[in-house]
């Protein structure tokens, strides 16, 4: 059973739960060898965590938000690309992960950012089925050949309606 908890999106320049800190050490690390400043363009993370009064952090979404890239006309738009969808093991199934990647996507879209990317394993049935709930397009990149088969999940962030 779910304890109370309110959802929180972190930035970069918020204090972050303890608990966070550890359950997302390998991503926050990484995002944050970033310039942590975005008025330019840079790459900066957004932290969705699902938490109790008493800061224990029952799940989040990590994502990193940044420009496209590349040439072309989208180049300079944002992306937010999903990093990491964890949930503890005694909190599944009770739709938490449902309710944090929703989150997830509007505050992302509330950045500017105007799609969410990740990629997903063709093994992980509960992950794609979560992608699939909250608006995923899954689309296969590598073929049937590839030692590690995964999708691409792409979602749009315009009419979030």
């Amino acid at each position: 059973m779910l304890p109370d908890y309110t959802i929180q999106v972190f930035g970069p320049h918020d204090q972050l739960p303890a608990e966070a800190e550890e359950l997302f050490a390998r991503q926050l690390a990484c995002s944050r060898q970033q310039p942590s400043s975005d008025q330019n363009g840079s790459w900066v993370f957004m932290l969705t965590c699902a938490v109790t009064a008493e800061e224990h952090v029952l799940g989040g979404v990590h994502l990193d938000l940044g420009p496209i890239g590349g040439a072309g006309p989208l180049a300079k738009e944002r992306l937010a690309y999903l990093e990491r969808t964890f949930v503890r093991l005694e909190y599944r199934r009770q739709g938490l992960a449902t309710k944090l990647l929703r989150q997830a996507i509007r505050a992302a879209a509330d950045a500017g950012c105007q799609y969410i990317r990740c990629s997903a394993n063709w093994d992980n049935l509960p992950e794609t089925a979560l992608f699939l709930k909250c608006g995923f397009a899954l689309v296969d990149i590598d073929g049937e050949n590839d030692p590690e088969p995964c999708y691409m999940a792409v979602r749009s962030l315009q009419n979030l309606a």
